[in-house]
């Protein structure tokens, strides 16, 4: 993937409010992020622009003609790059400034007086100053992004030929405003040419290939697909996904909707990833619907009742747990059924029956472009339900409970929170110096961000 490519690849994933439901996750590209675009820009742009060459050229006159031949291209000087936000056109204007190259060519004239005579010599020239002006729009199809140049302008600057060599040079002189416009008409259009095949080719291919649903822990696909087309505004660049998480196998949907988010009113980052409760309540629901969310231990604390029996703590989850972000706190409210089942030599009995309340606090971070997070503490309550083995010791119930939380359950979702949940820019941008911010209803993630050549 080029840079170019990427710095609108990174425009396009990063903004938009949505018109047919608010998105799920957030994200915007603010002018400190379109700084670093364009020095990624222009270096991408000096690297193509060095592909320019101009055909032959010729021309006549009277009973006078001329060739210019065997162009080569001598050195480019810039170009500066400079990426701005344009609103009313629903995209960006792209402006490459101080942009210059020079030539050296060979030069043949024929004419006749009162016979035929010919001469020839080289000669050179130069372009400086030279400005380009694109207009791109950033769309939506499928769920993809889309980029596509609306407009491009090119600004030839000033153009100097200097002949050398044959006795009869000064002849060209006659053609040289004519040499002059054929060479402005050729870099205007080559330049256009080159920088617009960029956004509609090579951009617009990398994009329709690009991944918007990701997939986690092998059972679950995060679905980053666009809600509308990116919105485009003085300050920023706005792009809304669904953020939805389904089972991998089953594309049910969750009964949630994501609630409003407040406009950004941080700047001082390239990137802002707004991550709503929706997202993750959608991942809670689908690993509950589909029993995800179960773990077993062996315990021994009921030998004395089965004495030669295999002890096993069945937990399973009895409703999706509920997942609250504050300003403070990331917090998650599950629910459990725990059987303690007894493989005893007549078979499988139940004994106890039990249903707990856990209330877990994380806290989450960033690593390598992964939303991952740890558990930092928790508390639970239990009841009994149902026991075939008279009174229960509360005691020992808590313990026995606490054990299955201490070596089951938290190291198990530890382990999913570590490997963690990949945002639209994973893989293709360097997130550094990223911050979490909790807010009430969803967590923001502030960052700046480097291409991945």
């Amino acid at each position: 993937m080029s840079a170019i490519t990427s710095v609108l690849l990174l425009l396009l994933l990063i903004s938009g409010l949505a018109v047919a439901m608010e998105p799920g996750v957030r994200l915007a590209v603010t002018n400190k992020g379109l700084v670093y675009a364009e020095q990624v820009a222009g270096a991408e742009l000096r690297s193509r622009l060095q592909t320019l060459s101009f055909p032959d050229q010729s021309g006549s006159e009277g009973s006078k003609s001329w060739s210019i031949t065997n162009i080569r291209k001598d050195g480019i000087s810039g170009p500066d790059a400079h990426i701005s936000l344009n609103p009313v056109a629903g995209g960006i204007t792209l402006g490459i400034s101080n942009f210059g190259i020079s030539f050296y060519a060979d030069w043949n004239i024929k004419y006749r007086i009162i016979f035929r005579f010919s001469s020839s010599g080289s000669l050179d020239f130069s372009i400086s100053g030279a400005s380009v002006t694109l207009v791109a729009g950033l769309g939506e199809k499928n769920g993809r992004p889309t980029v596509f140049a609306k407009s491009c302008s090119c600004n030839a600057g000033d153009i100097g030929i200097k002949f050398h060599g044959g006795i009869v040079a000064w002849i060209l002189n006659i053609f040289r405003a004519t040499i002059r416009g054929k060479i402005r008409d050729k870099l205007q259009n080559e330049v256009c040419q080159i920088v617009t095949e960029q956004v509609n080719t090579r951009a617009d291919q990398e994009l329709s290939r690009m991944k918007v649903n990701l997939e986690i822990a092998k059972q679950f696909i995060l679905d980053y697909s666009l809600t509308s087309a990116p919105i485009v505004t003085g300050n920023y660049v706005e792009v809304a996904t669904k953020g939805t998480v389904y089972w991998k196998d089953n594309r049910q949907e969750s009964p949630f909707m994501p609630d409003l988010l407040p406009p950004l009113s941080e700047f001082s980052k390239m990137l802002y990833v707004d991550v709503t409760e929706y997202s993750v309540d959608t991942l809670a629901y689908v690993a509950h619907t589909n029993g995800f969310l179960k773990y077993a231990i062996t315990v021994d604390n009921l030998k004395d009742h089965y004495p030669n029996s295999k002890l096993e703590l069945r937990i399973s989850s009895s409703r999706a747990p509920s997942v609250r972000f504050e300003s403070t706190k990331l917090t998650i409210a599950a629910a459990a059924r725990v059987e303690v089942a007894a493989h005893t030599p007549d078979g499988v009995v139940t004994p106890l029956l039990l249903k707990v309340s856990v209330s877990v606090t994380v806290e989450p971070s960033v690593v390598n472009g992964n939303l991952t997070g740890s558990i930092t503490a928790y508390n639970f309550h239990n009841a009994v339900i149902h026991s075939d083995i008279g009174e229960i010791d509360e005691e020992e119930l808590d313990k026995l409970i606490r054990r299955a939380i201490d070596e089951v359950v938290i190291p198990g979702l530890n382990e999913y929170c570590k490997q963690g949940i990949p945002l639209p820019v994973t893989g293709i941008f360097r997130l550094y110096n990223a911050k979490v911010n909790l807010q009430k209803g969803y967590m923001q993630i502030a960052t700046d961000v480097e291409y991945l050549k």
